[in-house]
């Protein structure tokens, strides 16, 4: 299943509340999951939560003792200029000095966001909202 920054725009619960979704198709069905983001915090998220069912049938999701990259079932592809840059799991995403992947976790000073330019749509010669002199 491929999920396309799926949780992009989405405040802070309804994040989780995909994410935990995702985390219960991969678990529970045994769905594979390719998931493109932007958002770095997520990556230690995925890759250390876990979906199990209760014998009460409860769906639980939480916290594993063990990082899910460690039985080879997550791992994490950077790719730069339609070129993979970077491929391992989770642990040597976080430790690796790969450029591409620095750049993402620890970018320079005065960086910009994002490398999506969006127009200020509050920048004009004259701002319509200014009263008139």
């Amino acid at each position: 299943m491929l999920f396309d920054e799926a949780a992009s725009g989405l405040d802070p619960i309804n994040a989780r509340i995909i994410l935990d979704l995702m985390i219960r198709a991969r678990d529970l069905h045994q769905i594979s999951c390719l998931y493109v983001t932007k958002e770095i915090h997520e990556i230690p998220y995925l890759a250390s939560h876990a979906a199990t069912k209760s014998q009460t049938g409860e769906i639980l999701v939480g916290k594993t003792k063990d990082r899910i990259d460690a039985d080879e079932k997550f791992s994490v592809l950077v790719l730069q200029d339609g070129q993979v840059a970077f491929r391992g799991t989770s642990a040597e995403f976080e430790a690796t000095d790969v450029q591409a992947v620095t750049g993402l976790t620890n970018p320079p000073p005065g960086a910009p966001a994002t490398d999506t330019y969006i127009a200020d749509p509050w920048k004009s010669s004259k701002n319509r909202f200014e009263e008139e002199p």
